[in-house]
């Protein structure tokens, strides 16, 4: 039986600078695992959207939303006493001139092995040009699905569809060969 990989984690967004994204992506593509397990990846920002300025948008928007008495808090469930400085990191990084030539392009090509990409529709800090990049320039084979009325984070907002999702993509990588 082939083991799996999964790296059951949005794959670019939480530490507010797509450093967790991009471990993630390195570590499988530089595991020995790469070439026969199985990775996917929830609400994934690898690219600075130049032609879609979704991300930004929604970095901004958020940016005036936390702002507002009693936001913070809601990072706090989640960050702790680090809330402010992930808000920070993420909205300040992202926003930064610096960064827009920021890409995960050359690790996503080292990933062979079968990728699943989860996407909400109403993702509010990203389009679909950021699963459909990471679905383009993988090696391996790869499968995107748009999840209906979701937004950033489709494992907080439609637990059972994504469980759905990731238990269909393993039964089939782990009996089917894919086919790009």
């Amino acid at each position: 039986m082939k083991k799996s990989c999964v790296a059951a984690y949005p794959v670019g967004w939480p530490d507010g600078r797509g450093i967790s994204g991009r471990m993630r992506v390195e570590w499988v593509a530089g595991s020995p695992w790469n070439r026969w397990s199985d990775a996917h990846g929830m609400g994934g920002q690898m690219t600075v959207e130049s032609a879609d300025t979704a991300t930004l948008d929604g970095i901004r928007v958020a940016e005036r939303q936390f702002a507002m008495p009693g936001q913070l808090e809601r990072l706090q469930r989640y960050h702790a006493e680090k809330a402010d400085w992930v808000l920070r990191a993420w909205i300040d990084t992202w926003l930064s001139d610096a960064f827009n030539y920021w890409n995960l392009d050359g690790q996503l090509a080292k990933v062979e092995c079968p990728l699943l990409a989860l996407h909400g529709d109403h993702d509010e800090y990203g389009s679909r040009l950021h699963p459909e990049r990471i679905c383009a320039l993988t090696s391996g084979p790869s499968e995107l699905q748009i999840l209906r009325d979701c937004g950033h984070v489709p494992h907080r907002e439609h637990p059972e569809t994504v469980l759905a999702a990731i238990t269909r993509f393993l039964a089939r990588s782990n009996s089917t060969v894919f086919t790009r």
